[in-house]
């Protein structure tokens, strides 16, 4: 749109800030936020980027989801050159630095912006998806006697042979 509807924009998202922390903390609702402050004019980029810093816990709490993972680090391009907003920004994460740590796209975002962050955490060694138990018992992969995971190995129906109801096919 053009910079009278974007500074629009801006306006709506941040009359309120029961609004605004809705917004940033909805999965998909939060890349409206990104775009404001991807295209908006700069001054209200940054005054965007002071309001989601002023509502206490609100820029963790994006940061740890997939939709607020963009809105995140757009977020630290915008305030990048303001030393006061930056800090203000590092203190809200290192405040909420285990639950930080404890997501992946939190684990990413401070990667990415704030390594020191992670330099500071006990390493928490969290199972992979793929490898973690599923309901029901077992792992991936364990219930037709082979080894190897999703693929690992060709059934009997694939491999030419017939099925072997005592495992050996």
């Amino acid at each position: 749109g053009e910079q009278a509807q974007r500074k629009q924009l801006v306006i709506a998202i941040s009359s309120s800030a029961e609004d605004l922390r809705w917004l940033a903390a909805h999965q998909y609702a939060c890349s409206v936020l990104d775009k404001a402050l991807s295209y908006c004019p700069v001054d209200d980029q940054r005054a965007l980027a002071k309001k989601v810093l002023d509502i206490s816990g609100l820029l963790p709490e994006m940061a740890v989801q997939r939709g607020g993972f963009a809105a995140t680090q757009r977020l630290f391009k915008v305030i990048g050159d303001e030393p006061s907003l930056l800090a203000k920004a590092k203190l809200q994460l290192t405040q909420r630095a285990s639950e930080l740590v404890g997501s992946k796209h939190g684990r990413a975002l401070a990667a990415q912006i704030y390594p020191e962050l992670l330099e500071r955490q006990p390493v928490i060694a969290l199972p992979s998806p793929s490898r973690a138990p599923r309901q029901g018992g077992g792992t991936r992969g364990s219930g037709g006697g082979h080894r190897g995971g999703w693929g690992a190995g060709r059934s009997a129906a694939h491999s030419g042979r017939g099925f072997d109801p005592g495992g050996r096919a």
